[in-house]
């Protein structure tokens, strides 16, 4: 194939975007409305995901997060 084989079409919508089985992407955590000093708690099961989630999120925005094991799970602090 070339590129001379593919049609270029125009006003075609982009489609929401989608992950994890077709599922819209929709924020899991509430990273996006946290302010300095706020936290949030986790179920124990979900300490994992949710760390990896943190990673991302710093890397992708710069902000800052601690974790810290707690009677009931794990809370996630914005510390910056």
């Amino acid at each position: 194939m070339t590129s001379d084989d593919y049609e270029i079409e125009s006003d075609i919508p982009i489609p929401p975007a989608r992950w994890g089985g077709g599922r819209p992407k929709t924020p899991v955590y509430p990273f996006s409305r946290m302010e300095v000093g706020d936290s949030f708690l986790v179920p124990v099961e979900k300490t994992l995901l949710v760390m990896h989630a943190a990673r991302g999120r710093r890397k992708r925005t710069h902000e800052e997060y601690a974790t810290r094991q707690v009677d009931g799970g794990l809370r996630i602090w914005r510390i910056k």
